[in-house]
C-alpha cells in the first residue's frame, strides 16, 4: 500500500450520520497510515471518547472536534469545531436542544411526506440511525430501504432538497454566535466546504465575527478552486484546512480521500491557544477546562516552535 501521511479534518461517525463507529474510523486512518484524523459528527459529541480511546491505544493523533449548524439569513451554513470542551455548559444545552429538535423536525418531514403519499413510520427511520442523532440522509436511506426511492439522490431530488416538497428548515444560532459559543468552548472554528455558499463576502464578513479557518480542500474541489480558497485565507487571516468529510459507506468520498500536512493541525493549535488567551483574559472565559489529553500531545514539541515548518515527510496531501 503506497503511505499516506497528512491529516483528515473533517469525517463522521454513526454518531450523525456516517456508517462507521468512531474506533472504526480511526483504525482506518491508522490502516491508511494518516498521520492525524478528527472526528466531526453532526451537533454532537458522543463519539469523542471511543475515537481519543482507540486514537491513544494505535498511536494516531487525534484531533476532537464537532461540526455545527449554523444560520445565516435563513441558509444553512456548517462550521467545523476543534478542541472544544464538551462539557462546557451552554454549548452541553445546545446540543442536548438540537438532538431533540432534530427528532422534531423528522416527524415535520414525515408529516410533509405523508401529503405526498408517502406513509414514512418513524421506527423507518430512528432504524438506520444509531444514536438518535437524526438528519435527513436518515430520512432518505429509510426511503430506499422501503422501496419509494431507488437511491438516496433520487429521495433528495424528489423530497428533501432544500426546495423540496418534504423539506423542513431547521433552527440554528447565527453563524456570528455559532463561532463566539465555539470560542468560549476553548475551541477553533473552521468554515466547511465554502464552495457551497453563494457568494464569498460571507466568508470575509465571518472572518471579521473571528472566524479561524476555512476548509479549503474538499472532495470535488478542482486544484484551481483549492488554490483560490488557500490564497483567500491567507488574505483573511485564516488557517486553510481540508479534509474528505468521510461518512462511510453512505457517501463516496472515502478517509483520506483529501488530507493536510500536519502542520495545518499545529496552526489550529496555535490559534486554540490564542483563543483561550483571549478568553482567559476577558469576562467570557469558558467555565472548565478541556479534559486531560486531548491536547495532541505527541506532536506538540514541533508545533512549540522547536521545528516551524512542522514535522516532514508529508505526501499526498491537499489532493
Amino acid at each position: 500500500m503506497s503511505r499516506r501521511r497528512g491529516a483528515d479534518l473533517h469525517t463522521h461517525s454513526h454518531y450523525s450520520d456516517g456508517t462507521y463507529a468512531p474506533a472504526e474510523v480511526v483504525a482506518l486512518a491508522v490502516q491508511l497510515q494518516l498521520e492525524a484524523v478528527a472526528l466531526t459528527d453532526h451537533d454532537t459529541v458522543g463519539g469523542l471518547t471511543e475515537a481519543e480511546v482507540e486514537a491513544r491505544r494505535l498511536g494516531i493523533t487525534f484531533v476532537p472536534g464537532i461540526e455545527l449548524t449554523a444560520d445565516r439569513a435563513g441558509a444553512e451554513r456548517h462550521l467545523l469545531a476543534y478542541w472544544i470542551d464538551p462539557g462546557y455548559r451552554p454549548l452541553a444545552h445546545l446540543l442536548a436542544e438540537m438532538a431533540v429538535e432534530r427528532r422534531r423536525r423528522v416527524d415535520r418531514i414525515r408529516e410533509r411526506l405523508q401529503a405526498c403519499g408517502v406513509d414514512l413510520p418513524v421506527e423507518a427511520v430512528l432504524g438506520v440511525s444509531h444514536y438518535g442523532v437524526l438528519g435527513r440522509l436518515h430520512v432518505a436511506e429509510a426511503l430506499c430501504q422501503r422501496g419509494v426511492t431507488v437511491t438516496v439522490q433520487e429521495a433528495f431530488d424528489r423530497f428533501l432538497r432544500d426546495d423540496g416538497p418534504a423539506y423542513v428548515p431547521k433552527h440554528a444560532l447565527s453563524v456570528e454566535e455559532t463561532i463566539a459559543l465555539i470560542h468560549e468552548a476553548g475551541g477553533v472554528a473552521v468554515l466547511a466546504h465554502p464552495g457551497e455558499m453563494p457568494a464569498d463576502g460571507e466568508i470575509a464578513s465571518f472572518a471579521q465575527a473571528g472566524l479561524d479557518g476555512l476548509e479549503a480542500h474538499y472532495p470535488g474541489y478542482t486544484p484551481a478552486l483549492s488554490e483560490y480558497y488557500e490564497r483567500l485565507a491567507q488574505d483573511l487571516g485564516l488557517v486553510a484546512t481540508g479534509g474528505s468529510d468521510f461518512h462511510g459507506e453512505r457517501r463516496l468520498q472515502w478517509l483520506g480521500a483529501v488530507t493536510v500536512p500536519l502542520e495545518t493541525v499545529a496552526r489550529l493549535w496555535r490559534c486554540v491557544s490564542a483563543v483561550r488567551g483571549r478568553m482567559a483574559a476577558g469576562a467570557a472565559a469558558p467555565g472548565s477546562t478541556l479534559p486531560a489529553g486531548t491536547r495532541p500531545a505527541a506532536a506538540v514539541k514541533d508545533w512549540q516552535g522547536e521545528d516551524p515548518d512542522g514535522p516532514s515527510g508529508s505526501t499526498q496531501q491537499a489532493s
